[in-house]
């Protein structure tokens, strides 16, 4: 009889670990390993980030996506100049340590690049203009995702300072 119920718990733990096993594979997310990293020219297509931004700044003509899903957290990179800028865009998974991005970004005057955080989660963002040493790094948690209209703009501007400003609303939650 005390056999059986130890065969039986072997049984139960070898189905859990195998079951944990193809979960960390299928779903990487809820192993804690990074999320999905996508480029996209139209990151705009339903006009939200058009509309936290409208009267000024250009729309983004490219950015990158970071998860799945809708809504998320977005982040507008401006060259706010006069002539065409690259930019050394840098993003850090927390939780995996992983670099999700490592890019250069050129810019023309006025034009925007869009970071688009989907998935909730710990990241750091590094920005810096690609003639001098200034940076603007920039932390996101996950109150960074609470029930709110976010937007966070990083500016470089004309003499290649780096800023970043974030503004919110707060609205009622689903």
């Amino acid at each position: 009889m005390q056999r059986r119920a130890v065969v039986g718990v072997l049984v139960v733990l070898g189905i859990v670990a195998v079951g944990g096993g193809i979960a960390a594979v299928v779903f990487p997310a809820l192993s804690g390993g990074p999320p999905s990293v996508s480029t996209v020219t139209d990151p705009n297509p339903d006009g939200e980030v058009g509309g936290l931004y409208s009267g000024t700044k250009t729309d983004p003509e490219s950015g990158v996506r970071i998860g799945g899903g809708a809504g998320g957290l977005p982040i507008l990179l401006w060259n706010d100049g006069t002539t065409r800028r690259t930019l050394q865009v840098g993003l850090v998974h927390q939780e995996s340590g992983e670099t999700l991005v490592d890019r250069q970004v050129t810019l023309p005057p006025d034009g925007t690049y869009l970071v688009r955080i989907l998935h909730p989660d710990r990241y750091t963002l590094t920005v810096g203009t690609e003639s001098s040493e200034q940076t603007e790094t920039l932390r996101v948690t996950h109150t960074d995702f609470r029930c709110s209209d976010q937007r966070t703009t990083i500016r470089v501007r004309e003499n290649g300072t780096v800023m970043s400003r974030t503004q919110w609303e707060e609205v009622a939650c689903d």
